[in-house]
């Protein structure tokens, strides 16, 4: 029987808090639509070989996912989650008719393979570490160096070689670690539940939960993308948004958050939580891992390192943990100025879904699109995740303007479109 759970109010104060002269998208100022309500299922997978959370404790999650969000962004959103209760994880991967897509195919030569590990082909290819540089330029060799520390960054060729080696180097040690009962936590062959390619896959493909939380350990092995603080960290995934067409509440994402680290007791992996009571593990998780992830999965902010350090989608260097970082994070529990843009744009998308007028509508999803392609910048625009959320956009706004018949504006709509994203 599915149940509703509290709503999470997030009340109009973000803008307020943040004031300042409000940008202008076109001939449209910064919107204050009216509250909304996304209404979210929220499913608990879990690997009975480790620890779980109580039904209080998930309630205790929800409640601090709820302050964060609030004091953080505030805004216009409120949030009902529609609890489905605790299943199996590998329910999750009875059907992994997902494989057959393109992207998991796209994936296969870059899926971290635990047995060959260095002995992998991709990592003797000349454009492998290129890539790897590529994919790193998102981030200042500034900010990258906080992850090597004693290291003097020359280039990015320099922080993938870092990058990789300390990947390696972290995938073999998470094959030493034991669960509670003495069972080896890294499966020898690595179950679809323990693959984070696996699990971007199976929520691409799914059609039934926004949120799931999880308590696997989920190895990050796309080894084409290593975000230096998963990698640096333990090379796995803590949480993660994904592209779920299916989906609309987050407008075709969707969201994961692990607490293996919280409650799972791994020696290493837990260290930071020994002396952690449990409503305390609850408030992290509700706000460093599940606020967090509802951040990138509906306001499209990415991970930064150049916030300050209480900002929600701050991502400090590997050596901090979660405890820490939630000090951080409530030390001032006001909205992040620099967060301030990415939340302005996703007004002119939340305008838009009630907008009657066809062209207005089409006009704000188009300034939402450029707005929001002109945060991400030439590098993150172009990552799978992000272009499918602008390229969405886009097509909602050409929707509007052939349904108003309106030429001029659909020629707008493809030069802007082919401005952001050249033909090749």
């Amino acid at each position: 029987m599915q149940r509703l759970l509290s709503v999470l109010y997030i009340i109009a104060a973000f803008l307020t808090a943040c004031a300042g002269t409000a940008e202008k998208g076109d001939d449209y100022p910064v919107p204050s639509p009216e509250k909304v309500t996304i209404k979210l299922d929220i499913v608990r997978a879990f690997d009975m070989r480790l620890p779980v959370i109580s039904e209080a404790d998930f309630q205790q999650i929800l409640t601090e996912a709820e302050r964060a969000l609030t004091a953080k962004f505030g805004g216009v959103v409120q949030f009902e989650f529609t609890d489905h209760g605790q299943i199996p994880v590998d329910e999750l991967f009875k059907d992994l008719s997902y494989r057959s897509s393109a992207l998991y195919q796209s994936w296969i030569p870059y899926k971290y393979d635990i047995q060959l590990g260095k002995n992998m082909p991709v990592f003797s290819k000349p454009g492998y570490v290129k890539a790897v540089a590529d994919f790193l330029k998102m981030y200042s060799l500034e900010s990258l160096g906080k992850y090597f520390p004693g290291a003097v960054l020359k280039d990015y060729d320099q922080a993938a070689e870092l990058v990789i080696d300390t990947y390696q180097r972290k995938v073999e040690w998470l094959k030493t670690l034991k669960t509670p009962k003495g069972e080896s936590l890294l499966i020898k062959d690595q179950p679809p539940r323990q693959s984070f390619v696996e699990w971007y896959a199976m929520m691409s493909a799914q059609n039934q939960y926004d949120i799931i939380i999880a308590n696997s350990l989920i190895v990050y092995d796309l080894i084409t993308s290593p975000y230096p603080h998963t990698v640096c960290k333990h090379a796995k995934a803590g949480g993660a948004s994904f592209s779920s067409p299916a989906r609309e509440a987050f407008g075709g994402n969707s969201v994961m958050i692990n607490i293996l680290e919280d409650y799972g007791n791994i020696p290493g992996i837990s260290a930071d939580y020994q002396d952690t009571a449990p409503e305390e593990k609850n408030k992290i998780i509700g706000a460093i891992l599940l606020a967090h992830e509802i951040g990138h999965a509906y306001f499209h902010i990415p991970d930064v390192y150049d916030h300050p350090a209480s900002c929600l989608m701050n991502t400090p260097g590997g050596d901090v943990g979660n405890p820490e970082l939630y000090k951080m994070l409530t030390a001032d529990m006001t909205p992040c100025p620099k967060c301030k843009p990415w939340v302005e744009a996703k007004l002119y998308s939340i305008m838009a879904d009630g907008e009657t007028n066809e062209v207005k509508k089409g006009d704000l999803y188009m300034i939402c699109a450029g707005k929001t392609a002109g945060l991400m910048g030439e590098e993150l625009k172009n990552f799978y995740d992000q272009k499918v959320y602008i390229t969405g956009l886009f097509n909602k706004a050409m929707a509007a303007y052939k349904k108003a018949g309106d030429q001029d504006k659909i020629a707008e709509c493809n030069e802007k479109y082919y401005s952001i994203f050249p033909k090749k």
